[in-house]
């Protein structure tokens, strides 16, 4: 009867004989193992002192156990045992290795393995290139060796006593002028786990001769609507900035960063540093307006307008200010308008009054405060026109005028030509009568001349044409 599932059985048997006696049944405990035990062990790669390797056989789950773990140290001689942990010793300097295997009690064997150590006492050794003087940054390189076997594990190095640090390169950064002296410490450590005896370098950092000035910076914008604030900033890669300097609109030169100046009007700022190693950076400017000065706005209006009122707004921005913006207008209270033209149609009949409020607003938003003027406006005049009329044969010419009820000038003229050339007319106010004047005429056809009369016209109707022959 075959049994191939691997654990322990129990087998139950008996027999009968012809005359049908059973005989007491009977019991038969086994095992079935057919997997071969496994050994571990907790060796390390490396050890500087007496390594001790332990062995761990253990047995599959349900197996028949551990009979016997067989092992060797190196070339020597197989040893067995039924120990269930076996300690393995090596003291010697140098490479080893241990062969171990295990076998059940079933005589499941293991395939033998192999456990390399190495055992190394000796500390690594580790140089540096470091000289006793850089100018400009130092660079140092440590070169660490391993002679024992174990391979190096790391190398650490403190600077002037500070943190320490895992590395092989050390960079120190020359100072801004004058020298700095640095130590260095540094040792390694391998995969044994020894250390080296510290070792040191001292050495010194001298400054990279600077000649090269420093640069500066300004934040100033082109304008300002308050009092400006300029901010200077110098940078300098070598020896460091030593002071930054400045003159504003052609004054006393000034020792500072930070410039202010609340005058209105176009401002030149020329700033420079200079470094420590006294190297002088190249003047630099920067040009920048303040402008704190709302605009002036002024009107043409007049107190009364027959017919449509046009206003003309006119505005300027102070001298050197940065120059008007818009301009804007509210008539009557109404909605707010930008421009320069204000119109007023004329009532039908009547007069009606207006108020125009007005101001002004510059480039950097100075707003003026509003001002406003009152007018009325009142229908057109009606008018009327006198025509003065003289068509000679030939050339003649003649100085004309007009004078109104109270003997004023309201017009005048020199005429000459031939013909239709030598009339004149003249639109006046309807409603009133005027005085037509010929104060000398020449007529070269008659070759006379006189002047010195005139003629009242009737009192005008509106768009009536009132002719005189003179």
């Amino acid at each position: 009867m075959p049994v191939n599932t691997q654990g322990s059985h129990t087998l139950q048997f008996w027999s009968v004989d012809y005359n049908g006696n059973v005989e007491t049944t009977n019991n038969a405990t086994f095992i079935v193992d057919m997997t071969p035990p496994t050994t571990t062990t907790n060796a390390k790669a490396a050890y500087n002192a007496t390594a001790t390797v332990t062995l761990t056989p253990t047995d599959n789950v349900g197996g028949s156990g551990v009979s016997y773990t067989y092992w060797r140290l190196d070339g020597g001689g197989w040893t067995y045992t039924t120990a269930t942990s076996i300690p393995v010793s090596a003291a010697s300097v140098g490479t080893h290795n241990i062969y171990f295997f295990s076998v059940d009690k079933a005589g499941n064997t293991e395939g033998q393995k192999t456990v390399t150590f190495v055992i190394d006492k000796t500390a690594p050794v580790t140089t540096s290139n470091a000289v006793s003087s850089y100018t400009g940054t130092a660079t140092v390189t440590l070169t660490p060796t391993d002679s024992g076997g174990a391979g190096l594990s790391a190398t650490y190095y403190k600077l002037d006593g500070g943190t320490t640090t895992t590395g092989t390169t050390v960079v120190v950064l020359a100072p801004g002028i004058g020298s700095a002296a640095h130590t260095l410490q540094f040792w390694s450590t391998d995969n044994a786990g020894n250390v080296e005896t510290t070792k040191s370098a001292s050495f010194t950092v001298n400054a990279v001769p600077d000649t090269t000035p420093p640069t500066t910076t300004s934040n100033a914008a082109s304008s300002y609507a308050t009092t400006a604030t300029v901010t200077l900033t110098a940078s300098d890669g070598g020896s460091g900035v030593k002071a930054t300097y400045y003159k504003l609109d052609g004054g006393a030169q000034t020792t500072g960063t930070v410039i202010t100046t609340g005058v209105n009007g176009s401002h030149t700022l020329l700033f420079w540093s200079v470094d420590n190693a006294n190297n002088k950076e190249t003047t630099k400017t920067a040009t920048f307006l303040v402008d704190m000065l709302a605009p002036t706005t002024t009107s043409n209006a007049v107190a009364s307008y027959a017919g449509t009122a046009t206003i003309t707004l006119s505005a300027s921005d102070n001298s050197g200010g940065s120059g008007v913006a818009a301009t804007y207008y509210v008539l009557d209270g109404g909605a707010q308008q930008t421009g320069t033209s204000v119109g007023v149609s004329p009532p039908a009949s009547g007069m009606t009054t207006h108020t125009v409020s007005f101001w002004s607003v510059d480039q950097l938003g100075n707003t003026e405060t509003p001002k406003s003027v009152t007018f009325t406006v009142s229908p057109p005049a009606q008018t009327a026109t006198l025509s003065f009329m003289w068509e000679p044969s030939d050339w003649g010419e003649a100085n004309l005028h007009v004078e109104d009820e109270a003997g004023n000038t309201i017009a005048s003229t020199y005429v000459s030509g031939y013909g239709s050339e030598l009339d004149w007319s003249v639109t006046v106010p309807s409603g009133h009568k005027y005085y037509m004047v010929c104060d000398y005429y020449y007529d070269e056809a008659s070759d006379s001349d006189g002047g010195g009369y005139g003629n009242w016209s009737d009192v005008l109707t509106a768009n009536q044409n009132y002719e005189w022959w003179y």
